[in-house]
């Protein structure tokens, strides 16, 4: 039997610490309806303009029809495919010629909020926009009741008065060169509490003649014909070729300065079923069996990219070629999702009370066997709308299909298989109630894990300049050289998250000997002299002295990112609830006062004097993070600059001590940088020692900087200390979790 272990803890973390709204069924219908409508339209549009030129057409056909007979299918289709191209940092175009491109960037900002207008490109057959707001407060946008929140597309109006839905595509006549780029409002928020009606002036110009547009190439798998499915099992891996399981293939190729960019699709034989994948990260080997580096092209819309059909799961890979021995292996992880035939069902009496509150759960514990497989309806939890099933398996059953007979519901849903157990939920507009009979049908079972495999190389070799490690770097993945275990060079102390049932706080040395655990406690941090801790249990503060064990705590806060100032009278934290945003808390008087009201600010640390607090927020664009001073005498916060490179999701931003420099995680979330606080050019510290970085932590003293690195096992992080201005580097031992705060001798 399969176990099935997902990093829960960390999903839910995510979830809490961002106050995630539930998505609202009226809103997304709404909004999908609207971007229908637009996509018909144009594609109306591009109809007509395909029967304006089918004579033409007919003619290419008989001329390509000729060529086909004499080169071969192969390379007729890719030249045809390089008709549309690939523009680095923007994404895909239909055509190259006729290209123009926005003159510079433009922004507004009103009552607080920046919207900006970054880039766009626009082609005879198509527009491609980037644009953004920054600042919007979390108390602004529409968390219930979305229906309420703007979904008007923003549009470009030009000076006849023509409407462009650009956002959608829609190209842009050829003679203009001077638009008004319109946002009704802003997407998603309340437009009573926001800015209406924003109006940016745009200036177009010609891409100039260097300007890069790079071909997209189709692509036919040249090392085997066949593809490889690995089924692993208990000893070892046994190779064979599975048609039955699906396949894997490369059918686009982009040719890069550096490298390559393939597109692909991982298909079921069967397009009914379904490939789960389970977190294992897909792997690409040279030919000399090595590991290759890629990355994932953001600004590509796969779905341009691949036709996906039902079933597929796509992608598109970017990598460089330096270094790399052709041909290379393509290796792609998950889970064969089916139906169990022949269909059958199976009915269930129960009794749900009337008087039922909204989440209390019911004890069931009715087994039943259905096509073959024992499953077990353990309870069943009331929700505000409805109820949530929860089964037990003991195989490969993954899912069912659940109906509650004499009921219509309105929506249903569910989660994957988690320790044996998955749930189905289902939502009533009047709830059923008393006896009630359920008929369970449409199992769904799961293969065990699989590898697929693919080869791929190209036509023409090329040569590519040897990879460089930038100056500075103090680790780099080219160097292929493992990090030291730290073994009694360094002595202090260590307070790491632990994600088991429960979260813990375990404060240890640096040698993995475990001093002290605090059962249900997160977000910690020492004070600056090393000798209490702050960290929260629930909806409460706590500080305790790490000498005598005392406590005080502060209730009524639901934090993260805590952070102690200098002289360690104050504490600042991130707060989530119905007051959302950064808070101050007065260690002596218990008083509390809110600075920020945004609810997802990311606070980075304090000035050297402790007078102003830095902190970092999404951005307006995709350049990354900016970087924000709040002066604590003031109230005023001021944009310093923007973390070049920095993570969108989470740069994890951290201010040294003495407040000269700024380490963040980068744009792939996987390599650490500094920035000085003059605001000049940042510098790569280390360059991916895992799949990912995160939890950045300088010591007190601001010499060395604490840092998760995640492996295969994401829920047990490795800790790496880092010394970024001697290039000291130590893995630690015998010691696992999120990194809260370091202590460092």
């Amino acid at each position: 039997m399969r176990e099935q272990v997902l990093n829960t803890n960390f999903d839910n973390q995510i979830v809490e610490a961002f106050a995630i709204p539930p998505i609202n069924e009226h809103f997304v219908d709404l909004l999908y309806q609207k971007i229908v409508n637009e996509v018909e339209k144009r594609e109306a549009r591009n109809f007509s303009r395909r029967v304006t030129m089918r004579r033409f057409a007919m003619a290419m056909v008989a001329l390509i029809l000729v060529i086909f007979l004499i080169i071969g299918p192969q390379r007729v289709y890719a030249a045809i495919m390089r008709l549309f191209g690939y523009i680095p940092g923007v994404g895909l175009v239909s055509e190259s010629s006729d290209i123009r491109i926005l003159k510079e960037p433009v922004s507004i900002t009103r009552e607080g909020i920046t919207f900006s207008v970054n880039s766009m490109v626009l082609t005879p057959n198509e527009s491609i926009v980037d644009f953004g707001a920054m600042g919007v407060p979390s108390w602004a946008s529409a968390n219930e009741g979305l229906e309420r929140g703007c979904i008007e597309l923003p549009y470009l109006l030009l000076a006849d008065g023509t409407e462009i839905k650009v956002v959608t595509g829609e190209p842009v006549p050829t003679d203009v060169w001077e638009a008004t780029f319109v946002v009704p409002c802003i997407w998603g928020a309340y437009e009573d509490k926001t800015p209406t009606n924003w109006r940016l002036p745009l200036n177009f110009v010609p891409a100039p003649d260097d300007y890069v547009v790079l071909p997209v190439q189709d692509v036919t798998p040249q090392i085997t014909d066949t593809v490889e499915s690995v089924i692993e099992t208990e000893t070892d891996p046994v190779e064979e070729i599975n048609e039955e399981l699906g396949s894997i293939s490369i059918e686009k190729m982009i040719e890069t300065e550096d490298g390559y960019i393939l597109g692909g699709r991982l298909r079921p034989a069967n397009p009914t079923d379904q490939i789960q994948q389970m977190g294992v990260k897909p792997v690409i080997r040279d030919a000399d069996g090595k590991e290759v580096d890629y990355s994932l092209p953001m600004e590509i819309n796969m779905n341009e990219l691949i036709q996906m059909e039902r079933g597929d799961v796509i992608f598109a890979w970017a990598f460089s070629g330096s270094g790399v021995t052709f041909p290379i292996t393509l290796e792609m992880h998950g889970l064969l999702v089916s139906s169990a035939q022949p269909e059958e069902s199976v009915q269930i009496a129960i009794s749900i009370p009337a008087d039922m509150q909204v989440g209390t759960s019911l004890e069931v514990q009715k087994s039943f066997t259905l096509n073959g497989y024992d499953l077990v309806l353990e309870t069943i939890r009331r929700s505000s709308n409805g109820y949530s099933f929860n089964f037990k398996t003991d195989g490969n059953a993954v899912g069912l299909s659940v109906n509650i007979e004499g009921y219509t519901s309105q929506g249903g849903g569910g989660g994957w298989v988690v320790d044996e157990h998955f749930t189905r939920s289902l939502a009533y507009a009047q709830l059923p109630a008393g006896d009630l009979t359920l008929t369970l049908s449409k199992l769904t079972v799961s293969s065990e894990m699989q590898t697929w495999k693919t080869s791929w190389q190209p036509e023409e070799a090329r040569k590519f300049t040897e990879a460089i490690v930038p100056e500075g770097v103090c680790w780099h993945a080219e160097l292929n050289d493992p990090i030291p275990k730290l073994a009694g060079q360094l002595q202090g102390n260590l307070v790491v998250t632990q994600y088991l049932d429960q979260p813990q706080l375990v404060i240890s040395a640096l040698n993995g000997n475990e001093m002290k655990t605090i059962p249900n406690a997160s977000w910690a941090e020492f004070s600056a002299d090393g000798r209490s801790m702050a960290y929260q249990v629930g909806s409460a503060i706590y500080i305790q002295s790490l000498d005598s064990g005392e406590e005080v705590s502060f209730a009524g806060f639901n934090v993260r990112d805590i952070t102690w100032s200098h002289d360690g009278g104050q504490l600042a934290f991130a707060n989530n609830g119905e007051q959302s945003g950064i808070f101050l808390l007065n260690l002596e008087n218990g008083l509390s006062q809110q600075l920020t009201d945004y609810g997802y600010e990311y606070i980075a640390g304090w000035s050297g004097d402790g007078q102003t607090l830095y902190y970092s927020i999404p951005g307006a664009s995709e350049a990354g993070f900016p970087l924000f001073a709040l002066d604590l005498n003031g109230g005023e916060s001021t944009q310093l600059f923007i973390l070049e490179n920095s993570s969108l999701k989470a740069p994890y931003p951290r201010v040294s001590p003495d407040g000269q420099w700024v380490a963040y995680r980068d744009r792939e979330n996987s390599s650490l940088y500094i920035k000085a606080m003059d605001g000049s050019d940042a510098r790569m510290v280390m360059e991916k020692p895992g799949l990912a970085i995160g939890n950045l932590s300088w010591s007190i003293r601001g010499d060395w900087l604490a840092i998760n690195v995640y492996s295969a096992d994401f829920a047990k992080p490795d800790i790496v200390l880092i010394d970024p201005f001697t290039c000291e580097v130590y893995q630690l031992q015998n010691l696992w979790g999120e990194v809260c705060g370091a202590i460092v001798e």
